[in-house]
């Protein structure tokens, strides 16, 4: 169709309903462009769809149906929504069935114009997504998206659940503390009790048996004394006559203790002699190995030097002789002048001949000569240089033995600094467990410390709101408060509120607010004829006006006007051994002043209290009998109340008593001889006295924390203080192991030196041995040279004579023939010469038999010296061994005697020993029987005295457990308790000690245990149920983000091998389809091999027949459309798509590409249905369908299908 007729609007129609969500690429602004708008003849429409429906008989797509629709609506409104098979779905739905087919909306699957050249530019990371698609890993992808938020989420809430267990965990460590407090408080108070119950039943028991035991003492005292008497007398003397056989064996084993001592000095100055005698008795015998050796050498150059002289000498007779034969032939020639004259001429040739042969065995004969002397001298340079290297040997040798005694030297002070390293590291050790300790200690110093001082905070902010509570005067009306804060100086006789003059501790204090009532709001005055006096001058002032607008009452006491309470005594009343009655009130807190009054201070006995002006009583005179109001008070308001157990014991005599009397139980319920009776809370005027009670106590429990902080702090002090000294000494320690260790590594580096430089010098002594060795051998060599040298050279002296004994048969020839004298007298020279030549042969040989003589004269004296030496080092070795031999017999003879000097030592030791004992056993029963006369005498004394005790003791035990549990005094004592409530068994110690002890200890325990709150022992429950089930859930999620984690990794595996092979595959269609496309070239697909290749970049490279482009860029838009269609079709060799559109993609290419092409699409009809949009008729000609789009009617597309038939000649046009 024309351009701008709608073709492509196909194009965007497939990729919308795959789920496009860019409406810039679908070439609008809105989504709802897509909606028909509307034409001049057409009216707009609302909504917008399109289905695209695949053919799935063969299950390619995850869907059991034969048919799958998929299609895409949506609304003018905006909404939209994604159908697949007319059922409503999700685009992640329809994603997910289409992914791995190459049919999604970022594929292979939809080339739409300008995809081609973006293909090729894009970056490698995009290009990548395409081979993706291909490797059907784009599912993987999407799900491992989908891992990683869920990884997120439950990392999320991992960390929640974290900081939750954290929380909670933190209060329950809280609560359990507070829980632990009152399990600990009720068990102590549990096992207090039984404890106590167990304590008095042993004292019951015991003062039974004291009073059953005193009738029989003094008769037991009696038959005792008079033992003892005996005993006394016979230990006497024995004491005595043990003192003198003490006596006498003192001076003997003083002497034989110091013949002992120096017995013992002997064995130790013997056992030193006989160890320095075998150390140097080793030097010695290691100074005659050397000796001897040094003799053996000294013995084998000498043999060799008189082999050499033997030599030599044989040479010297040899030229001697040859001498005296020169000097025979020389006479015979001056003898032989006689000849004839016809034999001249040929003598005369024959003189020729014997001259020449004599010239050049002359000549020969010098060589010889100078090789003779050559010989020499390599001999003696030999012989020098085997006297070097045995000088350097030995010098060697030396240096090897000072190096070796180094090395032990230094061995020794490197073993003696290892000891003290082992030790320093042991002191190392320990200072580390004294350290932790400390540490331990400090921790718990600041534990206690913060513990104290978090008690003294929470007492002062106790005392402060106590004071601003009194101060305030909190708990009475508003018009009380006015009337003490404006009017107290001028109210005569006023003394405050009852709670301000009536002292009592915490046991007493509620009761007494009980027992005063409303009275305790009402202002105490002394005399109340002059508070009425005041009262009827001030009801007429403006002030009085204004306080009556004050909500409340104001009620006054006066002092004078209370009755006296009533004197009886309630145990005549109840009878003799009645138990339940406590007390009188008054009694009860004067009694406890006056305990509390002889101790520390009273608060409220202090001249001023700590907190407000000075209190009105203090401002009050006393009574006329000198009673102090507050006394007077006390006794008037609180002499009527008794105290008893409970209110029954009041019930049998309520009859009997006086009007106004009241009885009243711990439990706060009242019952009056009036007919009164009251059960239950306070009123409204209660706890005045309460609150300043508690606000004594609470200054008295600051004092005490006071003196434990500052006991913490001093404890602190001393642990930091010990801290610090240790982490001092390790501190000094560690500097002295390093120091050691430097030693160490320095003495070792010094021992390693020494080593090497021993090994340096046993290699140098090898070496100089081999050096000797071959010197030696070169010294031989040169002697056998100069042998054989001088053997030839007489040999040639031989001929050489031989000649000249020829040469002077001719001369005499030619004497004998008439030759002339002169001619004779030179043949005669020429034997001198050689004469003279045999001279200093001899002279020469001679010589060299001196310089060897010399040689062996020295090398004999060498051999004496060394002989010398081995027997005068032998001879101290025989010195040596006799002198060890000797000290060991003085050792022998040092131990016997110190052997012998102990039996005796031992013998007499004992003897005292046993002289000793026997004393002190003599002197034990002495004094026991003084003793045993002291005990009986006092006896009868005591025995009273502990009769009285026992039972007072009994009284006092009976007392105590009917003040403390209520225990009739008349009944039998209960059993102590086995175990708490709990069911943990409770110990009675046996010892008595041991249960006073515990009793006190576990009192001191309960006074520190301090508030208990036995709510925590719920809540640690619940908070243990709660953390037990908050760390199971912490447990699944950590174990579900493992999970998470491993399916990560399995999906990126997969994912790597999957697009790994994918990636290959195509590599190899590519190149073949580049070539067939392009008809040669080159393509191939280039991964980064330095990336991981889910995250790697994919680049193409394409060099079409006879080109070499630096860039793909550069390729001209046909080779571009022809590389990127060789590559996409690579891509649906690998994994085909189910269908393919291509947008105008031969848009570049000339007609020959066109045929390519279309040939090559061809091949990939029978697993892919391409969809093409084309202008070129050659692509129109190859298709099986054509379609065409027209535009009729202004903005409506208009499709027409043609089918082309292969029989028929013919178009057939058809209304699509």
């Amino acid at each position: 169709g024309p351009n701008g007729s709608g073709k492509s609007n196909v194009v965007d129609a497939i990729k919308w309903v795959l789920g496009e969500q860019s409406v810039r690429n679908l070439r609008g602004k809105a989504s709802t462009d897509v909606i028909f708008a509307g034409s001049a003849a057409r009216k707009a429409l609302n909504a917008a769809e399109v289905s695209l429906i695949f053919d799935n008989t063969t299950r390619e797509l995850p869907v059991e149906s034969d048919e799958v629709r998929i299609m895409r609506r949506v609304y003018r409104s905006g909404e939209s929504e994604y159908l697949v098979n007319d059922g409503i779905s999700r685009l992640r739905d329809i994603r997910e069935i289409l992914s791995g087919t190459g049919a999604a909306t970022d594929s292979y699957s939809v080339i739409e114009q300008g995809r081609v050249d973006a293909l090729l530019v894009a970056s490698g990371k995009e290009r990548r997504a395409v081979f993706e698609e291909a490797a059907g890993i784009t599912k993987f992808r999407t799900r491992r998206a989908e891992a990683i938020r869920r990884l997120d989420r439950t990392e999320q809430n991992r960390q929640r659940l974290a900081d939750i267990v954290g929380e909670v965990a933190s209060r329950l460590d809280t609560v359990k503390k507070q829980a632990g407090r009152a399990r600990r408080w009720k068990r102590m108070t549990e096992r207090l009790q039984a404890l106590r119950f167990a304590a008095a039943s042993a004292d019951l028991v015991g003062v039974n048996t004291v009073l059953e035991e005193v009738s029989l003492s003094i008769k037991e005292a009696q038959q005792r004394s008079e033992a003892a008497r005996a005993e006394k007398i016979s230990a006497e003397m024995e004491i005595q006559s043990l003192e003198e056989q003490q006596k006498e064996i003192d001076p003997k084993l003083t002497a034989i203790q110091e013949d002992l001592a120096a017995d013992r000095e002997n064995v130790a100055a013997m056992e030193a002699r006989r160890e320095a005698l075998r150390v140097r008795c080793v030097d010695v015998e290691e100074e005659f190995a050397s000796a001897v050796s040094s003799v053996r050498t000294t013995e084998v150059q000498l043999q060799s030097t008189y082999q050499a002289i033997d030599v030599i000498q044989a040479d010297c007779s040899s030229a001697s002789a040859d001498l005296q034969h020169v000097e025979g032939e020389l006479r015979q020639q001056e003898k032989a002048i006689v000849g004839s004259r016809e034999d001249a001429q040929s003598a005369q040739r024959r003189l020729s001949e014997l001259r020449n042969t004599k010239e050049r065995q002359s000549l020969d004969h010098q060589k010889f000569e100078a090789v003779v002397i050559q010989r020499k001298g390599e001999a003696k340079a030999a012989l020098d240089a085997v006297e070097r290297s045995q000088n350097e040997l030995d010098k060697s040798w030396a240096l090897v033995h000072r190096l070796e005694e180094s090395a032990a030297s230094l061995e020794g002070t490197v073993d003696v600094l290892g000891q003290r390293r082992v030790e320093l590291q042991s002191r190392h050790d320990q200072l580390d467990v004294e350290q932790q300790s400390a540490t331990q200690k400090v921790e718990q110093a600041w534990q206690n410390l913060a513990e104290r001082q978090g008690r003294l905070e929470s007492l002062r902010d106790r005392q402060k709101l106590l004071e601003d509570l009194i101060t305030s005067h909190e708990g009475v009306s508003e018009a009380t408060r006015q009337v003490l804060d404006r009017f107290a100086d001028d109210i005569p006789g006023l003394c405050g509120l009852p709670a301000d003059l009536i002292v009592a501790n915490s046991q007493w204090a509620g009761l007494v607010d009980i027992a005063v009532g409303v009275l305790g709001q009402r202002l105490v005055v002394e005399r109340l004829s002059d508070m009425l006096d005041w009262y009827e001058r001030w009801q007429n002032s403006s002030s009085a006006q204004g306080l009556a607008s004050t909500s409340g009452r104001v009620g006054f006491l006066a002092v004078d006007k209370l009755p006296e309470p009533p004197s009886l005594n309630l145990l005549e009343i109840f009878g003799e051994g009645e138990t339940g009655v406590v007390g009188r009130l008054d009694d009860l807190v004067s009694d406890e002043f006056e305990e509390s009054s002889t101790g520390e201070e009273h608060p409220a006995r202090d001249s001023t209290y700590e907190y407000g002006p000075e209190p009105l009583h203090k401002k009050a005179a006393p009574q006329d009998d000198g009673t102090d109001i507050s006394d007077l008070l006390k006794r008037r308001l609180l002499g009527r109340v008794w105290i008893v157990e409970s209110i029954n014991v009041a019930r049998r005599v309520i009859e009997r008593m006086p009007p106004g009397l009241v009885f009243l139980d711990r439990a706060g319920s009242w019952l009056s001889s009036d007919g009164g009776f009251e059960a239950g809370a306070s009123g409204a005027g209660a706890g005045l006295v309460s609150r300043h009670s508690e606000l004594r106590t609470v200054k008295i429990d600051q004092q005490t924390v006071l003196v434990a902080v500052r006991d913490a702090k001093y404890e602190l002090q001393n642990c930091q203080k010990k801290l610090e000294d240790l982490r001092e000494e390790q501190k000094r320690l560690v500097a002295k192991q390093h120091e050691l260790a430097e030693s160490i590594a320095s003495s070792r580096g010094e021992q390693q030196r020494f080593q090497r430089e021993m090994l340096v010098a046993r290699s140098q002594v090898d070496k100089q041995q081999q050096s000797l060795h071959e010197a030696e051998s070169q010294a031989v060599e040169a002697a056998d040279a100069v042998r054989s040298a001088a053997s030839e050279s007489g040999k040639l002296s031989a001929e050489i004579s031989k000649t000249d004994k020829t040469l002077g048969e001719v001369e005499s020839n030619l004497e004998s023939l008439g030759q002339s004298h002169e001619q004779v007298l030179e043949r005669i020279e020429e034997f001198r010469d050689q004469l003279s030549i045999c001279r200093e042969r001899v002279a020469g040989l001679e010589a060299t038999i001196i310089a060897k003589q010399a040689d062996k004269t020295r090398q004999e004296a060498e051999l004496s010296a060394a002989v010398s030496k081995e027997k005068a080092v032998k001879e101290r070795v025989s010195r040596i061994e006799l002198d060890l031999l000797v000290a060991g017999d003085r050792y022998a003879e040092a131990c016997l005697l110190a052997e012998r000097s102990a039996r005796l030592v031992s013998t007499l030791v004992s003897q005292r020993m046993a002289i000793r004992s026997a004393e002190k056993k003599a002197t034990n029963i002495l004094d026991g029987a003084r003793e045993t006369l002291q005990d009986c005498s006092s006896i009868s004394h005591a025995a009273d005295l502990k009769k009285e005790t026992a039972m007072h003791q009994r009284t006092r035990v009976l007392e105590r457990l009917h003040d403390d549990y209520g225990i009739d005094p008349l009944a039998d004592l209960p059993r102590p308790a086995e175990a708490d409530s709990e069911g943990n068994a409770i110990e009675v110690p046996e010892d008595r000690e041991e249960l006073d002890g515990t009793i006190e200890e576990t009192r001191r325990k309960l006074g520190t245990v301090g508030s208990v709150n036995l709510e925590a022992l719920a809540e640690s429950e619940a908070l243990a149920e709660r953390l037990a089930g908050l760390e199971s859930q912490l447990v699944d999620v950590t174990d579900a983000k493992h999970s998470v984690e491993k399916l990560i990794d399995r999906i990126d595996e997969e994912s790597r091998r999957l697009l790994g092979e994918t990636i290959e595959k195509v590599r190899a269609e590519f190149s073949v389809l580049f070539e067939r496309l392009f008809g040669g070239g080159q393509a191939d697909i280039i991964l980064d091999p330095e990336i991981d290749l889910l995250e790697t970049t994919v680049e193409i490279m394409a060099r079409p027949p006879g080109k070499e482009p630096r860039n793909i860029s550069l390729l001209s838009g046909g080779e571009k459309t022809m590389t990127c269609v060789a590559l996409l079709l690579a891509i649906f060799q690998s994994r085909p798509s189910p269908f393919c559109v291509l947008d105008e993609v031969d848009a570049a290419l000339d007609e020959a590409n066109v045929d390519r092409f279309v040939g090559v699409l061809r091949d990939f009809l029978s697993s892919t249905q391409f969809i093409v949009v084309t202008h070129s008729k050659k692509t129109m000609a190859t298709a099986t369908t054509l379609y065409g789009v027209t535009m009729e009617e202004s903005g409506v597309s208009k499709r027409v299908a043609v089918q082309f038939e292969s029989n028929s000649s013919s178009l057939q046009p058809k209304a699509a």
